[in-house]
């Protein structure tokens, strides 16, 4: 299924149709993209731990 609609009107089901490319490029790319550009602004020391706080803290955020 190919659609030029964005993630946010579109519903779980409707992603589960996308190709692996356009799903991720709708998904996880632009808060994953966010996050990468914060730890190489910053540099912390343990990148890893920093990324992985910064996506747990934006799906609490995604969720209420």
């Amino acid at each position: 299924m190919k659609t030029n609609q964005n993630a946010g009107t579109m519903t779980g089901n409707d992603l589960r149709y996308l190709d692996t490319r356009p799903y991720l490029d709708r998904t996880v790319v632009p808060v994953l993209m966010q996050g990468l550009t914060l730890i190489a602004k910053e540099r912390p020391p343990n990148p890893i731990e920093a990324l992985a706080q910064f996506l747990l803290q934006h799906a609490e955020n995604s969720e209420s």
